[in-house]
């Protein structure tokens, strides 16, 4: 379940760390822009905005580089535009991160007993404290508590669906998937790629359950969250949703809505990876299986309608037991 670090394949390792460069030149860029004389904090947070979603696809969400990137962004909308809210809403997604980089897998410990003695979980916590204090939303020291508290909570609701997810319980898992989605969308500040990612984890227990419209419906409100938060930005996730649907599309045998996502995620994977990527030779696979899986359905109808049109051709011989009582009585 969990975003694995991704690793080029040999033929695409020159690719891989040109991009890798370009994402580190990017975040670098940020910090010139911003604490250079004279400053320029838009261009600063455009330069970590695409340092950020090209660590995503190279790396994937939970790496220490993609995790630094946040931070950095949610610091300069603290410090430099004292957007406090947007600040929030980008330190829950880094805190994530955090957590799941200091869980070392263990699902069946709770965040509170495996972290609360690690520096970077504390620290972060710490930073979300001092903006909720400084939004002046009329919070008391007990509001703060609880709602790093909530916060917490639903990190637990999602690790537990993990736990379930990793057991095949499908159905505990969408429940406690459910849980940790109710209470971001209606937390302060919410983070919604972080919505968009819970339902993506539901909408794989549904296919798994072969619900297959209700995991497509899943995947595709994860992708409108996606399209609304990055606009036109290319991100490796958007493939990874197309290539989800693809697949359930040729399950259903809709090979058209098939092959158009296929070629959706191959498109978006030679973008962002580059062709020689393992992910992009995948996806041109996928579009031959639809193309293959088609013209067997093709030939299985015909076989179906020759055998049909040779029995219309050929009646049975058997005599109809009535008639041929019939015509004894006759």
């Amino acid at each position: 379940m969990g975003d694995e670090e991704r690793q080029p394949s040999s033929h695409n390792e020159t690719f891989y760390n040109e991009q890798l460069q370009l994402a580190q030149e990017c975040h670098d860029r940020g910090l010139d822009f911003c604490y250079s004389h004279p400053k320029d904090v838009d261009r600063a947070l455009e330069q970590l905005d695409n340092a950020i979603r090209m660590r995503e696809s190279l790396l994937g969400k939970f790496h220490t580089d993609t995790a630094l990137s946040y931070f950095r962004k949610a610091s300069m909308l603290k410090e430099e535009k004292r957007d406090l809210f947007s600040a929030l809403v980008v330190a829950r997604r880094e805190l994530r991160i955090a957590q799941q980089l200091l869980g070392g897998g263990k699902l069946e410990v709770p965040i509170f007993q495996r972290h609360v003695e690690k520096r970077w979980l504390s620290e972060r916590i710490e930073w979300i404290q001092d903006v909720l204090v400084q939004l002046e939303i009329q919070m008391s020291e007990s509001d703060v508590t609880k709602y790093i508290a909530q916060l917490l909570q639903i990190m637990d609701y999602e690790r537990l669906g993990d736990l379930h997810f990793s057991r095949k319980e499908w159905d505990l898992a969408i429940s406690q998937y459910d849980c940790a989605l109710t209470m971001e969308s209606s937390a302060y500040a919410r983070n919604v790629l972080e919505m968009a990612d819970i339902q993506i984890k539901i909408g794989d227990c549904y296919a798994r359950m072969n619900e297959y419209d209700l995991a497509l419906e899943e995947y595709r409100a994860a992708q409108r969250k996606y399209q609304d938060q990055l606009g036109p930005s290319l991100h490796v996730m958007t493939g990874h949703l197309s290539n989800k649907c693809a697949s359930l599309f040729l399950k259903q045998k809709d090979f058209d809505a098939a092959l158009g996502s296929y070629a959706k995620s191959y498109s978006i994977y030679e973008q962002v990876l580059g062709a020689q990527h393992d992910l992009s030779i995948e996806a041109l696979q996928d579009i031959r299986l639809v193309a293959v899986k088609e013209m067997e359905e093709l030939r299985n109808a015909e076989r179906l309608l020759w055998k049909q049109e040779k029995k219309n051709k050929c009646p049975s011989q058997k005599v109809n037991p009535d008639r041929q009582q019939a015509d004894v009585d006759r």
